[in-house]
């Protein structure tokens, strides 16, 4: 993958978040592949997790770095990245239900950035559910990039 490195003006500030987001992933992807680390997609069918009240992925499709729900492990540190849309919002309420051995030792909780740039506030609980506590400016695209530390090691 070759990557132009470039200050982003005001015109393609967008894209330069998006070439942002693709060395993280470009980096995540080396240090899954040198450690045998598995991908779960959410959403994605048996034995994976299935999303919960309403919630799907975003499917935006074409260039905007829009990536499905996912989750990982490195060592000690839980990973949950993607972009879902339409789910009911609120404290208690899952997207989904992580496996026991991707759960935090406690609660994470997160500040993201929702469809109109305002925050997203993200929790995941200790029982394995990763919610949508509050969505300022809507549910319509939410992207997460969520990271915890775990209750296990792999």
């Amino acid at each position: 993958m070759t990557f132009e490195l470039r200050h982003p003006n005001t015109a393609d500030r967008q894209s330069g978040r998006i070439l942002e987001l693709m060395q993280r992933v470009d980096v995540l992807e080396r240090m899954i592949g040198n450690k045998g680390v598995i991908v779960h997609g959410v959403g994605s069918g048996s034995p994976e997790p299935g999303f919960q009240n309403s919630w799907l992925n975003y499917d935006g499709g074409g260039p905007t770095g829009h990536q499905n729900l996912i989750f990982f492990k490195i060592g000690w540190m839980g990973f949950v990245q993607g972009t879902i849309k339409n789910g009911t919002v609120g404290v208690g309420v899952p997207v989904f239900n992580l496996p026991t051995r991707n759960r935090p030792l406690s609660i994470a909780q997160s500040i993201q950035r929702g469809p109109t740039d305002l925050p997203v506030v993200v929790n995941v609980n200790v029982n394995g559910d990763f919610c949508i506590v509050a969505a300022n400016g809507g549910n319509s695209a939410i992207s997460v990039n969520v990271f915890y530390l775990t209750n296990t090691y792999e």
